[in-house]
């Protein structure tokens, strides 16, 4: 329940005021800022992210330009992050989301993982603050003649369209025009990015702190999970909201990407995770599958291909619902950290240096 837990700290709420002033008290501020960054030189586990246009979202080190919630500047800040601040954007602060989350999660705490009760309080609580941050622009889809395209073409920006024969298509448009007041106003009405963009940064927030336990090393974290050398203290665990729940002692994991790993029980059952694969996929891999990714002198190896049954689809034109069998190839990346060598051997890696 990470996204629950962090949805009841401080939210931004009505601006205050935007200003160019750089002589602002970062542990005052709250809101938003356009900074440069200076990361310190040795840094491990680096906390601030960054969008790169080739390898997404990356943790480097380095200097680059970019805009911060301010809580998660305060981390940085306490790690020896350098921050000359360009522009400030404060914000009014205050809980909006607490009443909605007890009471949902009260029901959750109520009935099984089976019960519906249970799936359907967990669905109102996780995904609530993605509808903040959605892009509202309505497109229309409509068969449309292949004769008409071109005044499509000229009035609307086609998003994708889906052939059914040589003279008619399935297009998905929108106006290209999006300047009209009333757009304008179902904006404002619709989204509030600024809630969205904090509570994904609180998240990060929340996770960091176990990545860097002193003495405790974390081998893998995903979305709402970590991986730890060591057992956290008690008081860290529990049902309460907030509270982290252990699941497993291994003796033996082995981690290749980003939701791909195997791992090995205390009671030695496997568990194996692929990203993009359904559970019942993954229950009919091996561990050998995994090792055929890699190889412990040159890395990541070649594609593996697997045999997707009952893949199902739309055929437009009959409007019917087949299923095939396809093959599937599955890539393992490694591209939001650079590799670590000792006498030609990859040994660890380091985080990815940028400058700007």
């Amino acid at each position: 329940n990470l996204y629950p837990t962090v949805m009841c700290y401080d939210m931004p709420l009505t601006p205050i005021r935007t200003t160019k002033n750089k002589n602002i008290n970062l542990v005052n501020f709250f809101g938003f800022l356009e900074v440069r960054i200076i990361t310190p030189k040795h840094i491990f586990i680096p906390c601030l992210p960054k969008k790169d246009n080739i390898k997404g979202t990356i943790n480097p080190t380095g200097t680059w330009q970019c805009l911060y919630f301010s809580e998660e500047l305060k981390i940085a800040a306490s790690l020896g992050y350098k921050i000359h601040i360009i522009k400030s954007y404060s914000d009014k602060r205050g809980k909006i989301f607490n009443n909605y989350i007890n009471f949902f999660y009260k029901i959750r705490t109520l009935y099984s993982k089976k019960n519906a009760l249970n799936q359907i309080s967990k669905l109102l609580l996780n995904s609530l603050y993605g509808r903040f941050g959605m892009h509202i622009t309505r497109n229309t889809k409509k068969i449309i003649d292949l004769k008409n395209l071109y005044q499509i073409k000229k009035k609307y920006k086609i998003d994708n369209y889906k052939l059914l024969n040589k003279n008619t298509a399935i297009f998905c448009y929108t106006e290209k025009d999006n300047s009209k007041i009333e757009t304008f106003k179902q904006n404002i009405l619709d989204t509030a990015v600024q809630i969205a963009i904090s509570i994904t940064a609180y998240s990060r927030m929340f996770l960091y702190r176990y990545q860097t336990i002193p003495n405790n090393l974390c081998f893998y974290s995903d979305t709402d999970s970590v991986f730890l050398q060591k057992r956290i203290p008690n008081y860290l665990t529990g049902i309460q909201l907030g509270k982290l729940r252990t699941v497993d002692k291994i003796k033996y994991a082995y981690f290749i990407s980003l939701k791909s790993y195997i791992y090995i029980s205390h009671n030695n059952l496997i568990y194996l995770k692929f990203k993009g694969l359904t559970k019942t996929e993954q229950n009919k891999l091996t561990p050998s599958f995994f090792y055929s990714f890699f190889d412990e002198k040159q890395g990541l190896t070649k594609p593996q291909v697997i045999l997707r049954s009952n893949f199902f689809y739309k055929e437009f034109l009959s409007l019917n619902l087949l299923k095939r069998n396809v093959l599937i190839k599955l890539k393992i990346s490694f591209d939001k950290r650079l590799k670590l060598y000792k006498n030609r051997k990859w040994v660890s890696t380091t985080p990815i240096h940028t400058h700007i």
